[in-house]
């Protein structure tokens, strides 16, 4: 009952620190916003005024112009016509037209104060200077003034009051239009952070509790235990790798990356396997015995890892595996776990390369003064069983049957340096063509009624060739380096 107590103010404390951030979230985001707004409404402003002024101004020139045939016919008709159309302009609430010698001619709504100039300024030039300006008066109306002239010849001034009120309600409403994005906005956020948080708590508590639980202490700070936990999964697929790494020198690395690929499934895994077509081949070492009785132990195992490294590197290349080693005869398969549709010819290249390899490591230990070491080889194709072996608490991935038998005997056979299949290999996996092979003898084994006829491999007759030995000075090179 503690317990669940303590879980569940865990939890609290947990709910409450996500809507901390929720909230902070939420609060720089409607700040950004709020300071985008600003940002934007000092910097429209200034614009919006200076076009405003620029269509006034344009405004107004173009009704100077109009104006200057009717009042030089005197028309006032015509004149009256033309001020009435531009007061119904709604931005504009008042006109005022004054004959050359300042005097009021007509007005439309607002009237402008008299236009007084002293004596000295009432030279042409410096009439145009100060009527082409801009003022506001004490009704808050924006008034423009241009002279009606013709070059020199001057008619009368028209003087148009725009109000200003017509701006100020313009930036109002790009402010309430700013305004409504940042509500808007900060709602929007501020609903996709509860969604979301409401899907991620659940996984962040059952993690943080989890981590609670493992590591026997309590922690409330979210990010804190997620870093931790986070560590932790670092540590385990570290350490994941280190073991495979470690287990792929016991068994090879296929069958380890298959194991550790499904680790919950190892407490269920059974003795047995299936019935399959692979390949197999047995490289003994020839006359090991006499060997290991005029050699120190040390030095038979020195022996023996020099010349299994370069099997296994030779059967990695290849497309092979180790399955295991046997004293002093390595035990090569090909086409299980990993399934391969020339198993059979990739294994004889495999055991023919081994062969190829030592040849030329054995010219070098000779000129070293160092003893000649042959391997025969038998090798083999057919339905074998492949899975599980041993007993449940030690067990191993294997192939065993009569096909891997008859291998094993095969390799027995051989002579010093031969690679030895059966005729029946040769003809059931289509191998004319791809290898050359001579005749040997016919050989009895025990529990088979009729003999059975046994070729040696004597060549490689595909491209891989080429390949094979071109790999084979890297293979001793890269041994001698380690």
């Amino acid at each position: 009952m503690t317990e669940k107590k303590n879980r569940s103010t865990t939890r609290h404390l947990f709910v409450f620190n996500a809507n901390k951030l929720a909230g902070l979230f939420s609060f720089i985001l409607v700040l950004s916003l709020i300071g985008l707004s600003v940002l934007i409404t000092f910097k429209q402003t200034p614009l919006i005024e200076k076009q405003t002024a620029i269509l006034r101004e344009s405004l107004i020139y173009q009704v100077a112009y109009t104006l200057k045939n009717p009042l030089l016919a005197s028309n006032h008709l015509a004149v009256k016509n033309i001020l009435d159309k531009l007061y119904q302009q709604e931005s504009i609430i008042g006109i005022t037209l004054y004959n050359k010698d300042y005097s009021v001619a007509n007005t439309q709504g607002f009237t402008t104060e008299p236009i007084n100039f002293p004596t000295e300024l009432a030279t042409y030039q410096q009439q145009t200077d100060i009527l082409n300006s801009t003022f506001i008066n004490s009704t808050n109306a924006t008034s423009y003034t241009m002279m009606v002239n013709y070059d020199a010849l001057v008619f009368g001034y028209i003087s148009v009051s725009f109000r200003s009120q017509l701006l100020e309600n313009t930036q109002k409403e790009i402010l309430q239009n700013l305004l409504w994005v940042i509500l808007a906005s900060g709602s929007i956020c501020l609903l996709a952070l509860i969604y979301l948080k409401k899907y991620t708590n659940n996984p962040l508590d059952d993690m943080m509790n989890t981590n609670s639980i493992l590591n026997n202490e309590k922690n409330y700070d979210e990010m804190s235990t997620f870093i931790q936990s986070f560590n932790e999964m670092d540590k385990g697929l570290l350490q994941k790798d280190k073991v495979e790494a470690i287990f792929s020198r016991y068994v090879s690395p296929q069958v380890a990356k298959e194991v550790l690929n499904d680790l919950d499934s190892l407490v269920e895994t059974e003795l047995g396997g299936e019935h399959l077509t692979a390949s197999v081949f047995f490289a003994d070492i020839v006359g090991f015995t006499s060997l290991s009785e005029s050699m120190d132990p040390q030095d038979i195992s020195e022996l023996l890892n020099v010349y299994f490294s370069k099997v296994t590197e030779v059967v990695s290349f290849c497309g092979g595996h180790v399955d295991k080693f046997i004293g002093d005869c390595a035990m090569v398969v090909f086409g299980v776990p990993v399934k391969k549709e020339q198993h059979a010819f990739d294994c004889i290249a495999c055991a023919w390369m081994v062969l190829e390899l030592l040849h030329q490591l054995n010219h070098q230990r000779e000129a070293e003064g160092k003893i000649r070491v042959e391997f025969r080889i038998g090798v083999n194709s057919g339905t074998m069983l492949a899975g599980n072996m041993g007993s449940n608490e030690r067990m191993e991935y294997t192939v065993v049957g009569d096909s891997v038998n008859l291998a094993s005997r095969l390799c027995g056979s051989a002579e010093p340096g031969e690679l030895i299949i059966t005729e029946d290999v040769f003809a059931e996996q289509n191998l004319n063509g791809l290898i050359d092979v001579d005749d040997k003898d016919f050989i009895k084994l025990r529990g088979k009624k009729l003999p059975i006829k046994t070729l040696v491999v004597s060549d490689i007759l595909t491209p891989f060739k080429q390949q094979m030995l071109a790999e084979i000075p890297l293979i001793i090179k890269r041994c001698e380096q380690s």
